[in-house]
């Protein structure tokens, strides 16, 4: 995903919540917990180049929204190679569950756990990661009538590559 990519998708959700906060003043729904938003974050080795960028532009994302309204759920999962490159063996996905709370996030995102693998171009764990986030309990009020959206879950895959077919 390219930082215009990022800056696009990080526009779409700002309007969401521009809109979801229009509602709210009308009376339009409720609240809490009407937006769930998980990154995945690619962090093998071949981010390298990329990664304190991504986690600086997750933490703006994070700050920017909160701004709308503190009451979004944020998650994580970060994700390394499939195979042999030795990453596999600290962590093949990484998890940070749906939270209200900014610490939880932010202190994930900066976390030196989530260290850089050595990258050796195989496939990388990005339906793992999709898989995770997809398990996580999203938001109970999504089958509700809430607003113009179909459901109110936002993933963000922050990576160097698409996603493999290989796997």
């Amino acid at each position: 995903m390219t930082v215009e990519d990022l800056t696009d998708k990080k526009k779409k959700i700002l309007e969401k919540i521009k809109e979801k906060e229009r509602l709210l003043k009308k009376g339009g729904f409720y609240l809490d917990s009407s937006l769930d938003v998980v990154f995945l974050m690619d962090t093998t080795g071949s981010m390298d180049p990329y990664i304190e960028e991504v986690k600086h532009n997750i933490l703006k994302i994070i700050e920017q929204i909160l701004e709308y309204s503190p009451k979004i759920r944020m998650g994580c999962v970060a994700y390394k190679d499939h195979g042999d490159e030795g990453e596999d063996e600290y962590y093949l996905t990484k998890l940070l569950p749906l939270t209200f709370d900014r610490k939880d996030i932010v202190g994930f995102v900066r976390s030196p756990e989530l260290y850089l693998g050595e990258g050796g171009g195989g496939p990388e764990a990005v339906e793992c990661a999709l898989h995770e986030a997809l398990a996580y309990q999203w938001c109970c009020c999504c089958n509700s009538v809430t607003g113009p959206w179909p459901n109110q879950n936002e993933t963000l895959n922050l990576s160097d590559s698409g996603t493999n077919s290989g796997r």
